[in-house]
């Protein structure tokens, strides 16, 4: 039994008057599809020269609306939502595909069925597409700029107009194919915005963590958040640091934690779950022994792995201590560093018992801070040994650093500055993420390419509680590790604020 149907173009009205049930006329629809999925289609398709989008919503079943329920949720069950969020946008002033026709039969939400179909946005990309093909770089920096400002005033309107959006990632942001930044971006997959008076502020803290999300993996920088906000917020960059550091605080750490979780499941060396064939690495569990390694580098470490203690006494020694062990040495064509953690007593390994290894706290952190656009050391992989009890040595295997270490280099006072400002960067980018590097010391700092390089990752941890205690630390230990250096000292206090 239909319930509702709405026409807003003749042509389509015209279209589905040939056919008494117009669900079985959709499923007659030639097109593109774009999902396809249990109880969810979403086609493009043509009418003469007219090109249109169809977005089906199926029945869900009962254990999908309970499962919804229990969350404290409104389930997904038709396309009304995505028809009202579409009116009310409109109205708003910002740019959406136009809606045409709406159609819906049902009242059980498990069993109902109901479609829409809005003008489809020809031609287009979205921004996420432009990302992906690095248009942004160079010549075209100035277009970014702009492109950040108009994404920033689109969600400002929408979190003022009382919409959040719930998907608000830079896939939904449509451009016209030919990237003019004068001509509109158009917002789509409304079908889960919510509408009311006011959003509450930890639904605009979801969305705008959703948006950085999304940013993330193409080389955003802390400018690019600052315009963000400046537009976002209507307010100076000082001001809305003081102002709505909360609101900033919460949406970047969300970011990071949406970006980062399905890349820590991915290196998880302890974890039984099998990785893609997408997935840059390849593990492996034997016998009293694992291990997790870059795929282009996967069979090389399988015949590292055999000999990798009788490879070691023959490297360049680094560093041998009671707790590690560094060699360098010449593998298969190429300089890689191996670095053994050991247990030194048998209080150092009760106190290890339930802790991470050394070198996977490295190899975890290394993803942390390059998801935040730190520099790192590239770790090519890790073992660990292990017993009934728990893991006994660790070893963390990286390629050859280029550069030059900071404890070696000289600099003018012009490469003091630039030095001075790569440092408060970095901290404030270990704060975007909540992070510490815990041994914070120019000697482990290298600069190569004009980017800052850090290494010795194995003490850094993500910091839940007392995050700015620890960043104190690490600054006043940067800072200290130059008292050799009066003209960097003096930069970094002031940038720091440390005393």
């Amino acid at each position: 039994m239909l319930n509702k149907m709405i026409f807003l173009d003749k042509e389509l009205e015209s279209f589905f008057s040939k056919s008494d049930d117009p669900f079985k006329r959709i499923t007659e629809i030639n097109g593109t599809i774009y999902r396809n999925t249990a109880n969810r289609v979403t086609k493009r398709f043509s009418i003469g020269e007219r090109t249109f989008f169809l977005k089906y919503h199926g029945p869900i079943g009962y254990k999908e609306v309970l499962k919804n329920v229990l969350k404290f949720q409104l389930p997904t069950v038709s396309a009304k939502p995505e028809w009202r969020a579409l009116e009310k946008v409109n109205s708003l002033g910002l740019d959406v595909p136009k809606p045409l026709a709406m159609c819906s039969r049902g009242l059980n939400p498990a069993k109902s069925e109901s479609f829409i179909i809005t003008e489809s946005v020809e031609p287009n990309k979205s921004i996420e597409d432009v990302l992906d093909s690095d248009y942004f770089s160079g010549s075209h920096i100035n277009e970014k700029r702009r492109f950040i400002r108009k994404v920033a005033k689109i969600s400002k309107t929408l979190h003022e107009g009382g919409v959040n959006h719930r998907d608000l990632y830079l896939c939904h942001f449509l451009i016209e194919e030919n990237l003019d930044s004068e001509k509109p971006i158009y917002l789509i997959d409304l079908h889960r915005a919510q509408i009311r008076k006011e959003v509450p502020n930890r639904w605009a803290i979801k969305d705008i963590g959703g948006l950085i999300h999304s940013a993330i993996g193409y080389g955003m920088t802390e400018r690019d958040l600052y315009r963000f906000f400046e537009v976002y917020f209507n307010k100076p960059l000082r001001k809305f640091s003081k102002e709505e550091n909360n609101f900033l605080k919460l949406s970047i750490t969300r970011a990071f934690k949406m970006y980062m979780k399905p890349i820590l499941n991915d290196i998880d060396i302890s974890s039984e779950r099998i990785n893609s064939e997408n997935s840059r690495y390849y593990k492996k569990t034997e016998e009293n022994l694992r291990y997790i390694v870059k795929k282009d580098f996967a069979e090389n470490f399988k015949n590292l792995i055999s000999d990798i203690d009788l490879i070691m006494t023959k490297g360049e020694i680094i560093k041998k201590e009671a707790g590690h062990f560094i060699v360098a040495c010449d593998f298969n064509g190429e300089r890689i560093f191996i670095k053994k953690y050991q247990m030194k007593n048998f209080f150092h390994k009760f106190r290890k018992l339930a802790s991470k290894t050394r070198a996977r706290v490295a190899w975890e952190s290394s993803h942390w801070l390059n998801s935040a656009g730190i520099s790192t050391f590239e770790i090519i992989g890790i073992i660990e040994r292990f017993n009934s009890i728990s893991t006994t040595d660790s070893y963390l295997i990286s390629r050859n650093i280029e550069g030059k270490r900071l404890e070696d280099m000289k600099f003018s006072l012009e490469e003091s500055i630039s030095l001075a400002n790569k440092f408060n960067a970095f901290f404030k980018k270990l704060n975007w993420i909540s992070f510490n590097h815990g041994d914070a010391k120019k000697q482990n700092f290298y600069v190569h390419n004009n980017s800052l390089i850090a290494f010795d990752l194995d003490s850094s941890k993500r910091r839940v509680f007392y995050k700015n205690r620890y960043l104190l630390k690490d600054k006043r230990r940067i800072i200290k590790s130059f008292k050799d250096n009066e003209v960097i000292l003096n930069l970094l206090k002031i940038r720091m604020d440390s005393k």
